[in-house]
């Protein structure tokens, strides 16, 4: 079978073939046969693909003035029987993507402010393809409106789904499904108004999810929760109770709170499209200079420091280790020591910012269940600006040695340009409309690869944290031998994965993500490889909350192939 089989994505098996679609194997050079076969086929899938096998069966026509010299399979093609039962089949197929439709329900509001829930539908399913089956991830609803948008239509997008089979499309009315109305009738009760004003604005000021409330309270709780003259104290991202939730209300949460830092870094977010070096941590010039935290220690460095110590060290013989670093049992006696920097930001200085209730307890969380069950050194970093979290990762990188296991933990804001770009850490002095004070993912990766510890482990607990683990399990060793793993140097990320992780006030107000990582690496008794706490996390997530944790490895930090983290247990 020859030539390009081409179709949209239908669900079916089904092939439409030209009769120019079929050629005999084994023709002489400058001998003329043609052949004609059945006009319909087989893909041998119904997944969109290129070079997908196509099959044909039944009669073939057989026919040119050279026909008579050849036979197919068993038959001859001599005089005039030269049709044959065969079966052809090709590497020639390509099925396209079919396209699904977002389409927006249409909705309205009154005072500038967005009340009830946004919606739609998702048309254009082939077959016995649904939502449930044919799509990944969650759907949500946004609108570019905010309350201080004048009257008028905005548009109303769909967002946050994947499919292996089809492409995404914005139905043409979602440009203006949302209209906002100019003003609230004039005789809506004063008393009334305040009252539920000022529950309602308890409730979006302190979870900031968007919250349904009477007319005659929109225009109130628009000011009040926008207004930044009269909020008082700083807006705050606060603690939910999950299980009181339903998976709607928590997307709808999820997407609020991205849609609210989006329009608030907004200035910052442009000068980095204008020049995306403000955020950049240049290379420390001299490695003194890696105290300053200003700039990144490189691994050439790191190299000519630990050299340096090596040679200088006092012989060790009779030596006895620290109180701290002193083990009773350990499993995995080819790690040396065993570090763990913590960071936890929940006060910004720039007040615009949410403040954040949990990232600090999370730290401290964590660095409790890395010394009493895992038996590392712990040092937990409360909200530090971005200098201090430069500073501490250049020292970690001149004094972890190969033989070290490191873990890093961040809980605190996130931000991305966009889906596919690579995301920032929010320092505490961090700015809405100055992106200088961020810290890029490149830069963190950076600062990954000046550490020369063969195990090395990140893990992220913020807004598109996902970006760090693009690379997938790939390049992770499966089922794997903890001697060939430690001869490996494993650089890995395990990530929360969700644009805005949410705390769980049920969950003593940890992130629903870091509960279960310090359930998980708590249970460890011996020793277990990341991919399998990963694996663990990741189900407990999902099943309660519409996020996915990721986990991968950073060839770029070097990261070897089928190298992985492993979590020791190991008492101090």
């Amino acid at each position: 079978m020859s030539g390009d089989v081409r179709k949209e994505y239908d669900a079916t098996l089904q092939a439409s073939l030209a009769p120019d679609a079929f050629r005999l194997d084994g023709v002489v050079a400058g001998d003329t046969v043609t052949v004609r076969g059945p006009a319909q086929g087989s893909f041998a899938t119904p997944d969109v693909g290129r070079n997908k096998r196509v099959s044909a069966s039944g009669a073939f026509d057989i026919g040119g003035a050279d026909a008579a010299n050849y036979r197919v399979g068993a038959a001859e093609l001599t005089g005039s029987a030269r049709t044959v039962q065969a079966t052809a089949t090709g590497n020639v197929g390509t099925i396209t993507p079919a396209t699904l439709v977002y389409q927006a329900a249409p909705a309205s509001s009154l005072g500038g402010l967005v009340i009830g829930s946004l919606g739609g539908s998702v048309t254009g399913f082939k077959g016995g393809d649904t939502l449930a089956s044919a799509t990944a991830g969650t759907l949500q609803w946004d609108s570019a409106a905010t309350p201080a948008s004048a009257p008028g239509t905005y548009a109303v997008y769909g967002s946050g789904l994947s499919a292996a089979n089809y492409q995404f499309v914005q139905a043409a009315g979602n440009a203006t499904a949302l209209e906002l109305k100019a003003s609230l009738p004039a005789n809506a009760p004063q008393q009334r108004a305040q009252d539920e004003s000022a529950q309602a604005i308890n409730v979006a000021v302190q979870a900031a999810v968007p919250v349904t409330v009477s007319v005659a309270t929109a225009q109130a709780v628009s000011s009040a929760v926008f207004d930044r003259s009269t909020v008082a104290p700083a807006k705050m991202f606060t603690a939910v109770r999950i299980e009181s939730m339903n998976q709607d209300e928590l997307g709808r949460l999820i997407a609020y709170r991205k849609d609210f830092k989006r329009k608030l870094f907004a200035d910052a977010i442009y000068k980095l499209e204008i020049d995306p070096s403000l955020a950049d941590v240049r290379p420390c010039n001299t490695a003194a200079e890696a105290a300053s935290g200003t700039c990144r220690i490189t691994p050439a460095q790191v190299a000519a420091l630990q050299a340096t110590a090596a040679q200088t060290a006092a012989p060790a013989t009779g030596a006895t280790a620290p109180q701290g670093a002193r083990t009773r049992v350990v499993n995995l006696p080819r790690i040396e020591r065993k570090i763990a920097v913590l960071f936890g930001i929940n006060d910004y200085a720039d007040k615009d910012i949410p403040q954040l209730e949990n990232a600090v307890p999370d730290a401290d969380g964590m660095g409790k269940v890395f010394a009493d069950k895992l038996g590392y050194e712990v040092r937990v970093v409360r909200n530090a600006d971005k200098a201090t979290i430069v500073r501490t990762l250049n020292a970690l990188a001149a004094e972890a040695g190969s033989a070290d296991s490191v873990a890093i933990y961040y809980a605190g804001h996130g931000l991305s340009m966009n889906k596919n770009a690579p995301g920032y850490w929010l320092a505490a002095d961090a700015s809405v409309t100055d992106p200088k004070s961020w810290i890029s993912n490149a830069d963190i990766t950076h600062l990954l690869s000046g550490i020369r510890s063969k195990q090395v482990t990140l893990i992220s607990d913020s807004c598109y944290s996902g970006a760090f683990a693009r690379e997938g399990l790939g390049a992770i060793g499966q089922h794997v031998a903890a001697d060939d793993v430690l001869a490996k140097r494993s650089v890995v990320v395990l990530s929360s994965g969700g644009d805005e992780p949410v705390p769980d006030a049920g969950k003593d107000g940890h992130s629903i993500f870091t509960w279960y990582l310090m359930q998980v690496i708590g249970s460890v008794t011996d020793w277990k490889q990341g991919s399998a706490i990963f694996s663990e996390v990741q189900a407990r997530v999902k099943k309660e909350f519409p996020q996915t944790p990721t986990y991968g490895s950073l060839t770029v930090a070097g990261h070897q192939a089928g190298g992985d983290y492993l979590f020791e247990s190991r008492s101090n």
